[in-house]
């Protein structure tokens, strides 16, 4: 019987077999540190969104000031940025004022950039897969903000308990992976 020559991808999942049991280690170490620990996790994960709004929030001040010249109503793309960066400072002073507010808060946000997404949709005319795209992201910016508000306890745990549970799975599939392409010991004639 001859043996198969193994293609590129197996070569290199056997030389690497050891960082594939590693990033599963780290990934199950992760999980279990999110579902044992879910409110420190959230308050790390709130500044963590307070950083990430308040870049968004300058990025989209910026997005106004460049469209000015090009758009008539640029006051959206302010608008927008201006509540990304009072959200995000007040995130990032004063996390414990409260995950919930933040939840909330973050429930409105995603609400109005799904009506602004909305909006642009329906002023996309020639290119109809942007426009759809578009119009499932202003959906589920809307759905996604109406949970945060009727469920702002329920919905940070519950995102960090689906975090830490897919962190778990798929650390465990890494170590198996690397379990099974770990080079088997070469046997020799004696």
């Amino acid at each position: 019987m001859v043996d198969k020559m193994p293609n590129m991808q197996t070569m290199m999942l056997q030389s690497a077999w050891w960082a594939l049991v590693l990033v599963g280690l780290f990934a199950v170490i992760f999980g279990l540190f999110a579902l044992l620990y879910t409110t420190l996790l959230i308050v790390v994960t709130v500044l963590l969104i307070g950083i990430f709004v308040l870049i968004w929030g300058v990025l989209y001040i910026m997005v106004g000031v460049a469209a000015k010249s090009e758009m008539k109503k640029s006051w959206p793309f302010y608008l927008l940025g201006l509540v990304g960066v009072i959200l995000g400072l007040a995130m990032i002073v004063n996390p414990s004022f409260g995950f919930q507010l933040s939840m909330i808060i973050l429930g409105l946000w995603a609400i109005i950039i799904g009506f602004m997404y909305g909006a642009v949709a329906l002023a996309i005319k020639e290119d109809a897969t942007a426009r759809i795209l578009m119009l499932i992201g202003a959906i589920l910016a809307i759905v996604l903000g109406v949970l945060f508000i009727i469920l702002p306890n329920d919905s940070a745990a519950a995102i960090m308990w689906l975090v830490g549970i897919f962190a778990i799975l798929m650390g465990a599939m890494a170590i198996g992976m690397g379990i099974f392409y770990r080079p088997k010991a070469v046997k020799t004639a004696g």
